[in-house]
C-alpha cells in the first residue's frame, strides 16, 4: 500500500505510529500503550460518578464537552466565549472600588445612601459658630471633677406677681432665679418642690446642694418671707448674721438667698440671707 496513511500518537516527549500485523514491534505503540495516552471520554445525561482528573464527558442532551478538573466539570466546547462583557484589570480598577484593609460589610453597610464626602456631610450638620442656636442645651448633666468655666448664662424667671400667702418655688420650671416684679402685698410662706409632680427630695442625693436667688419687689409697705418649706414640710433655716428677718425692706428689691443641702431622706439643712436692693 504505497499511499497508506499512518496514524501516530504522542509518549508526550514523541510522535509514534500506530500499526497491526508487523512482527517487528520495536519502535511502535502496543494497544495497551494507546489506551494509557487516549483520553476517555463517557458520553451520557449526565456526569459520571467518581470521576478522575482530565476525564472528559460529553453531555449528550446539550451535546457539549466537559473535562474534570478535581473539583469541578469544566465546559471547553460550545460557542466562542465573548470576552467584551469580561472586565479587563484596567477596566475592574475604575469600575469596582479596591479592597479597604480591616472594614467588614457591616461597617460598609453604614455608607449605604452617602451621596458625596462624609467629612462636608458632617460639617453641615454640626456648625460651632451656630451650634448655641441651632442645637439644645443639655439637660442636667452630671460633671466630676474640678471644671473650669469662663461664664455662664443663667436663665431667669420674670413674674408680674405680688408675693403674699403661700409661695410655690418649682426649681424645674422657676430657674435658680425668679424675680416677683410686682410690689408684695402681704407676708408670704416660701415652699421649695420640684414641680407638681417631683420632690426636691427626689432630685437630690445626700450630700448634694442646691442654690436658689428669690428676689421680691417691695414698695411703701414691707413685706417679708415669715416660714420656709420643703416640699411642704416646715423646715428652719440657719440665717445670716444668726438672726431671722424682722422686716421686709419698703421701696426696695429684698433678695432671699436660699442654699439647701440633703443630709438624708427629706433632711435638710438650709442657709438663708435677705439682701436689700435700692
Amino acid at each position: 500500500m504505497p499511499n497508506a496513511k499512518k496514524a501516530y500518537v504522542s509518549d508526550g516527549t514523541n510522535w509514534l505510529p500506530l500499526v497491526s500485523g508487523v512482527p517487528d514491534m520495536a519502535g511502535y505503540a502496543t494497544v495497551d500503550y494507546v489506551n494509557d495516552y487516549t483520553p476517555s471520554i463517557s458520553v451520557s445525561a449526565s456526569p459520571p460518578a467518581s470521576p478522575e482528573q482530565g476525564e472528559f464527558w460529553f453531555d449528550s442532551d446539550t451535546n457539549e464537552l466537559f473535562m474534570y478538573d478535581s473539583v469541578y466539570w469544566v465546559e471547553i466546547s460550545g460557542t466562542a466565549v465573548d470576552l467584551a462583557e469580561y472586565l479587563t484589570v484596567a477596566s475592574a480598577s475604575t469600575t469596582y472600588q479596591q479592597k479597604v484593609a480591616n472594614v467588614d460589610n457591616t461597617e460598609i453597610g453604614y455608607l449605604n445612601g452617602v451621596t458625596s464626602g462624609i467629612q462636608s456631610q458632617l460639617n453641615s450638620k454640626l456648625n460651632l459658630s451656630t451650634a448655641s442656636t441651632l442645637y439644645l442645651t443639655i439637660s442636667n448633666p452630671v460633671i466630676s471633677g474640678v471644671t473650669s468655666i469662663n461664664a455662664i448664662e443663667e436663665s431667669v424667671t420674670l413674674a408680674a406677681t405680688s408675693a403674699s400667702g403661700m409661695v410655690v418655688y418649682d426649681v424645674l420650671t422657676n430657674n435658680a432665679i425668679t424675680y416677683y416684679t410686682s410690689n408684695a402685698s402681704a407676708n408670704w410662706t416660701l415652699n421649695i418642690r420640684g414641680n407638681s409632680e417631683t420632690t426636691l427630695n427626689s432630685m437630690l442625693n445626700t450630700g448634694q446642694s442646691l442654690t436658689i436667688a428669690f428676689a421680691v419687689t417691695n414698695g411703701a409697705t414691707a413685706y417679708r418671707q415669715t416660714a420656709l418649706q420643703i416640699d411642704g414640710l416646715s423646715v428652719t433655716p440657719k440665717w445670716q448674721g444668726g438672726s431671722t428677718p424682722t422686716t421686709g425692706n419698703t421701696n426696695s428689691i429684698d433678695i432671699y438667698s436660699i442654699t439647701i443641702i440633703k443630709t438624708g431622706n427629706e433632711s435638710f439643712t438650709v442657709w438663708e440671707s435677705q439682701t436689700r436692693f435700692a
